[in-house]
Order: structure tokens, then sequence, then C-alpha cells
């Protein structure tokens, strides 16, 4: 693709935020530390599409046209995650943009290779005159489904065991190998986890309004991989769970709503929060401005996350776009998978207070991290002054949103 730049008018643009990467072409690496532009610049990049059709062209709009572009550059680069190992550097270069005429709209190609979408991420940086970074956005090169199937390829397969179910008046017990679930008869939930001797407190949380109190119907049934299927009809509603425990010991969680996709709520899951060491996932930075946009592998402790909170409003933290999460806690690793496009992460620690004593202070007890994985149908950009930007949610003008939510989950 040979390289060009052209002039192109258009009306629709989008803002990013700055990060670093790394320019070495063997380094792997965990994204940390992100600097932050705090309002729109003259220059940034119009959304584009990045699909299999991408032909490597973006728009450069330029607000400011009393100077020219000399002493600016354009760094891109294409990154490849390596499951939770970090992301390697596969392609970069950097595009001189001297002798470009102060226009309002630009096009560039980057000339990428034809092999770029061996890839995982494209990053795209803009330096200016002092050679600072002005800029910069990262995109995720595939789906979530293709993502994964992608970035932990070169994972060992688990060994199948066949499933075994027992039933009790309680719940049901499906043991795969060494892997036990055990799901409610009540509501249809997975309430307890144990790999081996290990027990895992990792449990899924039904409340009201998400699915009702009390179920119309539950039935199992194995299907014909070996796999056996817990399926969940709610009264009251129109939602379906449906849990599967795989014979490599993998679960799966579908959610479904057969009416408004609002309605088709969240999936909450509860784990002690004292045991969690650390988090990595594979997504967007959280909802703070200088993370937003940045779509790339992270690694952040507990402490660090839950401080992310605004606590003035009492708001959970959010990760946009999920493709997968990883918590490395003292029972273990816990990983899940999204299949499913514009999942959002939030966690929140709600305290749990002790009123039985008769001093006036409260005492807090041991709390829950609280993890939930919801379709947002809704985007919230950054406030800026400028009216002339139109914000514009690239990621959920790719594809058409889910009536149903799908999550794989792994115990190790």
């Amino acid at each position: 693709m040979k390289q060009r730049v052209v002039r192109w008018t258009g009306f629709l643009s989008l803002y990013f935020i700055s990060i670093v990467y790394s320019a070495a072409q063997t380094d792997t690496h965990v994204q940390k530390d992100h600097e932050s532009v705090s309002s729109i610049g003259p220059l940034y990049v119009q959304a584009f599409d990045l699909t299999q059709s991408f032909d490597g062209k973006i728009q450069l709009v330029n607000q400011d046209l009393k100077s020219d572009l000399n002493g600016y550059e354009l760094e891109w680069s294409i990154e490849r995650i390596d499951a939770w190992n970090g992301a390697q550097l596969l392609f970069s270069d950097r595009i001189s943009l001297d002798n470009i005429e102060a226009e309002p709209y630009t096009e560039i190609s980057l000339d990428l290779p034809a092999n770029w979408e061996e890839g995982d991420v494209l990053n795209l940086s803009l330096f200016g005159k002092d050679g600072a970074l002005n800029y910069s956005l990262s995109e995720p090169i595939r789906m979530p489904k293709e993502g994964n199937q992608n970035y932990f390829k070169q994972r060992l397969p688990l060994e199948n065991q066949p499933i075994l179910v027992r039933e009790s008046t309680v719940d049901f017990q499906i043991a795969a190998g060494e892997n036990l679930y055990i799901f409610s008869k009540q509501k249809g939930n997975l309430e307890l986890v144990k790999i081996g001797r290990r027990f895992v407190n990792f449990s899924q949380t039904i409340e009201e309004g998400l699915f009702s109190s009390a179920i119309q119907k539950l039935t199992w049934k194995r299907l014909k991989d070996g796999s056996v299927q817990i399926k969940s009809t709610y009264q009251s509603n129109s939602k379906e769970l449906a849990w599967t425990v795989l014979p490599n010991g993998e679960l799966k969680v579908e959610i479904f709503s057969n009416e408004a996709l609002a309605d088709l709520g969240a999936l909450e899951f509860a784990f002690p929060e004292e045991k969690v060491k650390y988090a990595q996932w594979i997504g967007e930075g959280s909802n703070r401005e200088n993370e937003q946009n940045h779509f790339g592998i992270w690694k952040k402790d507990l402490k660090d996350l839950l401080a992310e909170r605004d606590f003035d409003s009492d708001s959970r933290v959010s990760y946009p776009y999920i493709h997968a999460l990883f918590l490395e806690t003292d029972d273990g690793s816990i990983e899940v998978r999204s299949e499913t496009p514009s999942v959002y992460l939030s966690l929140d620690k709600p305290e749990v207070m002790d009123n039985s004593t008769e001093q006036s202070g409260r005492i807090a007890l041991a709390s829950e991290l609280k993890l939930y994985f919801s379709i947002s149908k809704d985007f919230s950009p950054l406030n800026t002054s400028s009216a002339s930007i139109i914000p514009v949610n690239l990621k959920e003008n790719k594809t058409e949103l889910s009536s149903s939510m799908v999550m794989w989950f792994r115990f190790n």
C-alpha cells in the first residue's frame, strides 16, 4: 500500500486521549501508565471502521487552519496480545506530516503491511512540533469472540473428563474432573466452585429487577458433546439463564431476553475482596479521563482499581469493551472471556456495617468485591468545551447490540 496524502472534507469527528507505547520490536509489555490530555487539541483523528475491509486510510482533522503541519509526525504500530503475558510489537512506522497545507480534513494512508491483521491492536500517536505527544488511540482489530481465539491460541487445551451430575432437593452439583460447580435450584445461579480440595467462593448474585425471585422453569440436560446444561426461565420477565459445564472443566453462561435490550440486565458476581491480589483485563481502561479509548492489556492491583471509584457519587468504576478478565486470588486464578461485543465491566465494594453493637460506632465487616458484566446501550464520552466536536462511539457503530450475553469462565 503506497503512502499518499490527499485532502478530504467531512463532518464527524472522534476525540482520543494519549497513551505511550514501546517502540522496541521485541518488547512484551502490559499497559500501566498513561499520559493525559485534558482538552481536545486542534488535531485529531476522525472515526474509522477497523474491520477486514479497512484499507489503512484515516482522516486527520485540523481545527487550527492558521498553521500547517510542518514538524508533526504520526506514528502507528500493530501489537499482538499474548494471552496474559503482555503485548508484543509486530510492526510500526512514523509518517512525517511536513508540507501538508492547513485544511480541515486530510486523508492519510498508513501504508500497513499486507499481514497487519496478524496483530490484535492498532495504535496511533500524533507528535507535535516539539516532539511531545498530542494524543493517541488504540483500537482492537477483532471482536471479542474472534479476539479471544487469537489471544489464547498458543495455550494448551484442557483435558476432557466425564461429567457427573448429583441432584439434591436444593441444588445441582456438577463435576468435570476435579472441578465441581454447585448451582441453586431456587434461582438457577452459580453458588460455589470447588477445584480439587480448594473452595472458591465465586458466586453469581441474583437481584430483584434483574431476575425474578422465583424460577418458572428449571431444567437440565446432557448435550451431544458431553456437556451438561442447566437452564432457568424466570417469572414476570422474559429472561433465560443457561449455565453449561464443559468436559474440559470450563463454564459457559448465557442470558437471553426476548424483549428489549434494556431488559437483558447484567450478570453480577461476588468474591471475597481481601483474597484478590491483582486484576488483568483485555479491553479499554477505566472511565477515568486519561484511560478511555485505549484498548489493550492492563494490569492493576485491586486497591488501585477500587480507588478509581467516584466516592462523592458512590458510582462504580467502569471498564468498557471488555474482551477478557483475569483475577489472581488466594484461591487460585479466575478467568472470564466474553463472546459479546460492547460488554462493560463494573467493579464495586459495598461496605457491610455491623450495627449489632451497643456502641454508637459501626464496625465494617469483611466485604465482597462485586463484578457486573452488562451490555451498555449508552455511551458517555468526555465532556468537551468545543461545540464543533461530535462524539462518536466507534465500536458500537460496528455491530448491532445483541439481545443475549455469552461469557466463559476458567478456574485454575
